[in-house]
């Protein structure tokens, strides 16, 4: 009888959680597309980004966002669907962006030597 009562209480957690986490995202993704979020999926969620929330953790949630922030290139908001795929590839994993990469700055002999001597120094040696 415990064991029941405390399965049910840890459920109502997850979806107090879930429901907090799921109001928490629609501000900042009405914040970040504006009204395209708010046309597309309303003002308040309908269960669907709900069911999405509770299979992620909050670092997943919160990776997802950054991601909408930096690396989002689509001008429609993601399905819940792109939501859950980008919030659960982590950022070592996601393909690399060429149009961020700082640009090729050739060096001169001596500027490589004064650097490869300012590497040595940090790293203790002298190979």
């Amino acid at each position: 009888m415990i064991e029941r009562h405390q399965q049910s209480k840890c459920a109502g957690h997850t979806s107090e959680s879930s429901q907090r986490r799921t109001a928490d995202l629609w501000v900042h993704m009405t914040r970040i597309f504006g009204a395209a979020w708010t046309a597309r999926y309303g003002q308040t969620d309908d269960g669907m980004w709900e069911s999405v929330i509770r299979q992620l953790d909050r670092h997943e949630v919160k990776r997802g966002l950054q991601h909408m922030l930096t690396d989002w290139t689509d001008s429609f908001p993601p399905t819940p669907a792109q939501f859950r795929k980008v919030a659960r590839i982590p950022a070592a994993h996601r393909p690399f962006d060429r149009s961020k990469a700082l640009a090729h700055q050739p060096s001169d002999e001596e500027t490589t030597a004064r650097n490869m001597a300012a590497l040595r120094g940090m790293l203790g040696g002298s190979a």
